[in-house]
């Protein structure tokens, strides 16, 4: 009679660990939806895929994906995302992104592009 007592065990032990794994956050940006400091997640994105030692991105890519940035960063007066009227992001939203890093990979891209 050990069985059913040994399978009422096993049953707790999984009904508590789906309860542990349903009370940790899901993973990616907890944002909500047509917040400004999604576009700049999104150029982030885009500008890392570029960056050395990995990166392989020519020059429209560059251009293309630091104007993102630069739309992200400062918003076109009346423009929406999901309905959502955009404004500046607020960067505290996106802690783990080096702005200023990004801004000189993109700087640094532009005299290099304008050297050739």
């Amino acid at each position: 009679m050990a069985v059913p007592g040994t399978m009422l065990g096993v049953a707790g032990l999984l009904v508590v660990a789906d309860v542990v794994t349903l009370a940790l956050p899901l993973p990616g940006r907890d944002l909500p939806m047509g917040d400004p400091a999604w576009h700049v997640a999104d150029a982030y994105s885009m500008i890392s895929a570029c960056l050395a030692p990995d990166g392989h991105c020519g020059p429209t890519e560059w251009t293309h994906f630091c104007s993102s940035l630069d739309t992200a960063l400062h918003p076109a007066p009346g423009s929406t995302f999901y309905g959502v009227p955009q404004a500046p992001p607020d960067l505290t939203k996106v802690p783990d992104i080096n702005v200023p890093k990004l801004l000189d990979a993109c700087a640094a891209h532009a005299a290099a592009a304008g050297r050739r």
